[in-house]
């Protein structure tokens, strides 16, 4: 039924369409496609607006990724460069004490051009501790390398190097100095009451991504024998990729160079003690090497039957529970739980006392 109340020309209302003209309905929609198309035109510049925003924040993002690489990149050479420096201040020190030993002969004079040896065998000072100079000679026997470390054996004067070292450093915590020749291994040997401190600080105590070479915090440092000395001596280092710290320690699961890098010198206050590698291999963190403790000799002995069958090289040196080993143990840079390590005996020790 029509509806009065419509006047002509009005929309129709309450359903009726017969008073709907043609004209309003092309007008309406001409004015529902401009919105339309009103509304397209704004979302696609949203759309690009948007994009043009993401690729802002994406290239904010990767500059703040190349700077901060740059920035870690820088204070890594720094660091490596604090630490270099470091250790050529400990190596002119324990230069010092080591050939002036009183009963050492002082170190051969060289001639400027190569670093030599004497008609011992024994190493000039300008390549007998200095890390960025190894010993080229390869081949060498058990008896060659004795000879070569020999100037370390004397204790008459640990103390007052390692008390001088501290005082370079200003750091109480030098406890020994670790030496093994041919190889890039020359450090003050620093403790601490946890095995966090010195991932991250140097010798002398500052933030250093290259850290120091310390000695398990639970080993007792003291002289084996007298109801002291740890059975298992856990010392720590980072594998720098400059050869500098525990980077040589990657090469003795190779069988020459741990032909050639038998023997380990570490003087401690009263005494120095020489060890003899016998253990190198690489294992997961999950692997208790690094125990210190032990609740039984059958606990211990069980430890060592397992390095010795983990080692990729064999050795002929006998190790029993009676025995004194050292650990040395670094990062792979492969994974984060995974471990180089290499394992000495004590073979000898010369205390400061002569006895």
């Amino acid at each position: 039924m029509e509806n009065k109340n419509n006047k002509p020309g009005d929309t129709a209302k309450n359903g009726d369409l017969r008073q709907v003209r043609p004209e309003n309905v092309r007008k309406d929609a001409t004015a529902a496609s401009g919105s339309a198309k009103k509304i397209k035109v704004s979302r696609k510049k949203q759309g690009v607006k948007a994009k043009v925003i993401l690729l802002n924040l994406l290239t904010i993002a990767l500059v703040c990724v190349i700077v901060n690489q740059i920035v870690l990149l820088a204070l890594y050479y720094r660091d490596i460069s604090q630490n270099d420096k470091s250790n050529q201040e400990a190596l002119t020190i324990v230069n010092e004490f080591v050939y002036s030993s009183p009963t050492e002969s002082a170190a051969p004079e060289t001639t400027g051009e190569t670093s030599g040896s004497s008609t011992l065998g024994i190493p000039t000072p300008n390549n007998t501790l200095d890390p960025n100079q190894p010993s080229p000679d390869e081949n060498l026997s058990p008896e060659q390398q004795i000879e070569r470390i020999k100037p370390y054996f004397d204790a008459s004067r640990n103390a007052e190097m390692l008390e001088a070292l501290r005082q370079q450093f200003k750091n109480d915590d030098i406890r020994a100095y670790i030496y093994i020749q041919g190889t890039h291994i020359a450090y003050p040997i620093v403790q601490a009451s946890d095995n966090e401190y010195y991932l991250t600080r140097s010798v002398k105590k500052n933030k250093s991504s290259t850290g120091a070479i310390f000695a398990d915090s639970e080993v007792n440092l003291g002289a084996p024998g007298e109801g002291h000395g740890s059975a298992n001596t856990v010392i720590y280092g980072h594998n720098m990729k400059d050869n500098s710290m525990f980077h040589d320690l990657r090469f003795y699961i190779e069988r020459e160079y741990y032909d050639n890098h038998r023997y380990i010198v570490i003087k401690y206050e009263d005494r120095t003690a020489v060890w003899e590698v016998f253990s190198a291999y690489q294992t997961n963190v999950g692997f208790s090497y690094t125990q210190v403790k032990f609740n039984s000799i059958s606990e211990y002995e069980t430890l060592l039957k397992v390095i010795n069958k983990k080692s990729y090289v064999t050795s002929q040196l006998p190790v029993s529970p009676d025995d004194y080993i050292l650990t040395l143990s670094t990062c792979t840079n492969v994974r984060d739980d995974e471990r180089l390590v290499v394992h000495a005996k004590l073979i000898n020790t010369f205390f400061a006392d002569g006895k």
